[in-house]
């Protein structure tokens, strides 16, 4: 698969493929059920963000490792076979539309951020220190993995 990044050229087609999912959305793949992937994905962008952090999980030269592998080799993940620790995973609301509307506002405003500031560098729990141009390669391959794990 080639280099999916999140910005503000590829944000349109991300929002109309999310856009196609549903409450009764079947997952192809892994445990989540799809609000639960939303409200992961909310996190995850409220991270890049800086709005929430976490303790740092890998030591610095394996997260960079890691990051290079996951974004620069391997970016068709493997299917149903990491699962994301319990911080990552917080739980969701209840409210389908809700839930998708407060995901959309926080992919938006990280890619207006990434726009304003492509090398603020914020801190990811497993891959360290990254700009918001290295977390928008991230980004981009973490939400097309999940759209794909509810076929859209």
């Amino acid at each position: 698969m080639a280099k999916v990044y999140l910005n503000r050229e590829t944000f349109p087609a991300f929002k109309e493929r999310i856009g196609k999912l549903s409450p009764e959305a079947e997952r192809q793949f892994g445990t989540m059920t799809v609000l639960a992937m939303m409200r992961h994905m909310r996190n995850v962008m409220e991270t890049a963000l800086g709005e929430t952090s976490y303790p740092k999980q890998l030591p610095e030269f394996i997260g960079k490792t890691v990051f290079f592998f996951s974004t620069q080799v391997f970016t068709n993940w493997p299917k149903g076979k990491i699962k994301a620790p319990g911080f990552w995973t917080p739980e969701p609301g209840e409210d389908f539309q809700a839930e998708r509307a407060l995901w959309l506002a926080s992919l938006e405003k990280f890619v207006q951020k990434l726009h304003s500031e492509p090398q603020l560098v914020v801190r990811n729990p497993f891959f360290g220190r990254l700009t918001l141009t290295q977390w928008s390669l991230m980004n981009g391959i973490h939400v097309d993995h999940h759209l794909k794990q509810f076929n859209v």
